[in-house]
C-alpha cells in the first residue's frame, strides 16, 4: 500500500503539475476579473450602475420595482427573451438595473406570497404561512406539530422582506 501511495504522490505531485496547475490558476484569474470588469463595456457604464444600485439601496420600493418591472416586460416584448437582453444588458446600464431589480422584486413577492404553484404540504411564503397560522390557531390546534414548527422555522424571519435591504445587497449590489 505504501507502494501504492509513493507511485500515486510521484505520478500527481511532480513539478510539471503544479506549473500546469498554476498557469491554470493565474489564466482563470484573469479570465474572471477580466469578464466581471469589462461586462459593462465602459467605465462610465459601470459607474452609471452603481449609482442607480446604490440609489435603491435601502426598504423595498415598490414604486422603483413596478417600474423596473414595465421596463423589464417591455424590453422581453422588444427582445424576445432572457438571453436577448442580457446581451443588450451589457450596453445599457439603465437595463441592467431594471433586471436585476425585477429580480429583486420576484423574490420579494415569492418570499411574502410564496410561488405561483404552491405545495400545500409545504408552505412557501409568509402570506400563506400567517393565513394557515390563523385556520390553525382558529381550530385551536396550536400544540400541533404544523403550528410549532411554522413558528420555530418563519416566524423569526417575517422582519425581513420588504423592510430589509438584505436581499437586494446579496443579489444585486
Amino acid at each position: 500500500m505504501t507502494l501504492f501511495k509513493f507511485e500515486l504522490r510521484k505520478l500527481l505531485l511532480n513539478k510539471r503539475n503544479a506549473i500546469i496547475m498554476a498557469v491554470l490558476l493565474v489564466s482563470y484569474c484573469a479570465i474572471g476579473v477580466g469578464m466581471s470588469v469589462f461586462s459593462f463595456g465602459s467605465i462610465d457604464n459601470y459607474n452609471t450602475y452603481s449609482a442607480m444600485a446604490n440609489a435603491a439601496a435601502g426598504p423595498y420600493n415598490e414604486e422603483q420595482a413596478q417600474i423596473s418591472n414595465a421596463a423589464y416586460d417591455a424590453a422581453l416584448d422588444r427582445y424576445g427573451n432572457a438571453d436577448g437582453i442580457a446581451h443588450i444588458a451589457m450596453e445599457d446600464p439603465q437595463l441592467k438595473f431594471d433586471v436585476a431589480y425585477h429580480d429583486y422584486s420576484t423574490t420579494v413577492d415569492e418570499y411574502w406570497n410564496g410561488p405561483e404553484t404552491q405545495d400545500l404540504a409545504n408552505l412557501k411564503g409568509i402570506y400563506p404561512i400567517q393565513d394557515r397560522m390563523a385556520v390553525l390557531e382558529a381550530d385551536g390546534a396550536t400544540d400541533s406539530y404544523e403550528y410549532r414548527s411554522f413558528l420555530i422555522n418563519w416566524k423569526p424571519n417575517w422582519r425581513l422582506g420588504s423592510q430589509s435591504s438584505i436581499m437586494w445587497h446579496c443579489g444585486i449590489a
